[in-house]
């Protein structure tokens, strides 16, 4: 049975990525970089179609950010610049930290999020990669993730194309409503299943646009294991994609009605 027909809950999920370690002994940060490659998928399938070289990934402390750094590394090691602009650091030993030094090492242009030169990044982006917080958020956003949710919400009103990793930042997503301040996205590619609140609860699809699940190699064992099976009546949220081909999302070049409007709603 494909990943894509069940959906999760946050718990789960991190009970997989430990069971998968634990018992399979396969190291979290190798599930990271599967994420990761997926994400550089999407985004790479974005700047193709909008013919745009203006990408810039925004990285919280966690796994989240983790994705992002990988993307953001794996897209340079492609010939496409893309600029990180971090929210936190990744504490020290973390996945999340082995990331960001190595897409330091890379070469990839990070900064952080008090920088004189963020107002520019953020003005001339794109296509805007929402990798502040995933499932894992269970208290409204404050502080810089906050102002970082609101500046990315303005890009995506100016026009930005803005696509958020796993979980649009500030979502819960076992409830599918908001902790408070939430990135709006045109594209939330999602990790080895869709989540339970994108599902159930419909006010959802505001935050999220068109949904897409990428498999990242989760051993189908686990993924049957958890979860819950999605009703075959009803129409699917999401779709399901290997890391070998990735979605593209369907914005337009310049026009800000004509970019939002041709992400098409899963």
């Amino acid at each position: 049975m494909a990943n894509g027909t069940r959906m999760y809950i946050s718990r789960d999920l991190r009970e997989m990525d430990r069971l998968a370690a634990e018992l399979l002994g396969m190291p979290t940060i190798l599930l990271m970089e599967h994420a990761a490659l997926a994400l550089c998928e999407a985004v790479t399938g974005a700047a193709d179609t909008i013919k745009s070289q203006r990408i810039l990934f925004v990285c919280g402390p966690g796994n989240n950010g983790g994705d992002g750094y990988g993307a953001a590394r794996q897209m340079l090691e492609r010939g496409l610049a893309a600029h990180v602009v971090t929210v936190g650091t990744p504490r020290e030993g973390t996945d999340a930290s082995t990331n960001a030094t190595m897409a330091k090492n890379f070469g990839v242009p990070i900064h952080a999020f008090g920088d004189k030169d963020v107002d520019t990044l953020f003005q001339q982006a794109e296509i805007i990669v929402d990798c502040i917080f995933g499932t894992g958020l269970t208290r409204a956003p404050e502080g810089d993730a906050l102002a970082a949710i609101e500046r990315i919400n303005a890009a995506y009103e100016g026009g930005a194309a803005v696509i958020a990793a796993d979980v649009p930042s500030g979502l819960d997503a076992d409830l599918g409503l908001p902790l408070g301040a939430c990135v709006k996205a045109h594209m939330t590619v999602t990790f080895a299943g869709t989540k339970v609140g994108f599902v159930r609860e419909k006010a959802a699809a505001a935050y999220t646009g068109a949904i897409v699940v990428m498999r990242i190699g989760m051993p189908a064992g686990l993924l049957e294991r958890f979860g819950e099976r999605l009703s075959t009546e009803k129409k699917k949220p999401a779709r399901t994609a290997s890391t070998k081909k990735a979605p593209k999302a369907k914005a337009s070049p310049k026009k800000t009605a004509a970019r939002r409007a041709s992400v098409k709603r899963a």
